[in-house]
């Protein structure tokens, strides 16, 4: 938990602190560059829970390709006054135990960079995407899988990429990265598959430059949010049931920059697949809500907003629940002050719940 939670915060700080250098004067064209890799990945699955004790020592083998798409223009610079590269992802990797089979990775990332040099870049990569993984718990024909037990999952990822140029036309490109997938605790057995990963690779410069008007996001200082949202899960020790998760949280957001906001705000729920867990260990005269204060940082797109957030309980009377938590959201605007998505909620390595939510915004 803890490096999951201090990459978070690194990340977090780092945007806070260079948005608050953008200046106010909006470029008119956005300048973006192609290019292409293809990396064979290694890596080996961590087995961080007593649960999942027999993934220890899988290794993990794939390749990955990357589409980059790196901004040139001088608003690029206001995210976090330097250069960033973004774009998609598609990976594949085996795992050598044959429990855990095989899984393809699908994301979209983002890179801000903290060095650019002509000859040499290092950035923090984030990812977001789903995965589709080939064998799922089944009682009968994979009952030794309680990492997984859906064929589709969200990921996410974090860590570090650098890139050497070797000619005019191809970089050395070096990731190390800490890979997470699971089912948000919508179906159970769910713990989930964390594995770092590093590889080496080849990037190929297209020869492509796309240059486009520059369109900016909702105009604000000040951006208020309500929320309610809902979940639908199993629990561990009742796998054949699902229990509802459902909850509201105010947000108070302050625009930082053209595409960035910091944010606080408090949560509350109720968590019925606790309640149930709770009366079958005999603890019933626990309290099955919670609430939480939270802490982050959002990009604001033109029709999207991508969230990350840590939280701190206020009130929690379930003690398996660790303290601190982290939010991870992809919301859609469809209106002037609607936006409608989807937010992970994590402890430590493994997720707690998956909700959808709707969210009311005034803007100020």
């Amino acid at each position: 938990m803890k490096k999951i939670t201090g990459i978070l915060f690194f990340f977090i700080f780092l945007i806070i602190e260079k948005s608050l250098a953008q200046i106010n004067d909006l470029p008119e064209k956005k300048i973006t560059r192609f290019k292409i890799s293809l990396s064979p990945v290694y890596g080996f699955v961590f087995a961080h829970d007593v649960q999942v004790k027999n993934t220890a020592g899988t290794i993990v083998t794939g390749v990955e390709i990357k589409l980059k798409r790196i901004r040139l223009d001088a608003e690029a610079k206001h995210y976090i006054h330097n250069s960033f590269n973004s774009g998609f992802s598609l990976a594949y990797y085996q795992f050598s135990k044959d429990f855990l089979g095989y899984a393809f990775y699908g994301s979209y990332y983002i890179e801000p960079y903290l060095i650019n040099h002509k000859k040499f870049v290092l950035g923090v990569v984030a990812k977001a995407g789903l995965s589709y993984n080939s064998n799922p718990f089944n009682e009968i024909t994979n009952s030794q899988n309680f990492s997984y037990s859906l064929y589709l999952n969200p990921y996410l990822c974090l860590g570090f990429n650098s890139s050497i140029s070797a000619s005019k036309n191809l970089d050395l490109d070096l990731d190390v990265m800490f890979n997470h997938n699971s089912n948000g605790a919508v179906y159970h057995p769910n713990y989930g598959i964390n594995f770092p990963t590093a590889s080496l690779g080849i990037v190929y410069d297209l020869k492509r430059t796309k240059i486009k008007d520059i369109i900016p996001p909702e105009k604000f200082v000040w951006r208020f949010d309500l929320m309610p949202f809902a979940s639908y899960k199993t629990i561990s020790l009742d796998k054949k049931h699902f229990y509802w998760v459902y909850g509201a949280a105010l947000q108070a957001n302050r625009k930082i920059g053209y595409f960035n906001a910091v944010n606080v705000g408090l949560e509350c729920v109720v968590d019925f697949g606790a309640k149930k867990t709770l009366e079958i260990e005999g603890r019933s005269g626990l309290d099955y809500k919670r609430a939480g204060i939270l802490l982050g940082h959002e990009f604001i797109f033109k029709k999207f907003n991508f969230s990350q957030q840590i939280g701190i309980y206020g009130y929690n009377q379930i003690p398996e629940l660790t303290r601190i938590y982290h939010r991870w959201g992809l919301y859609y605007k469809f209106g002037k002050n609607w936006m409608a998505g989807a937010n992970l909620s994590a402890h430590r390595q493994t997720a707690d719940f998956l909700d959808c939510r709707i969210i009311y915004s005034i803007y100020r």
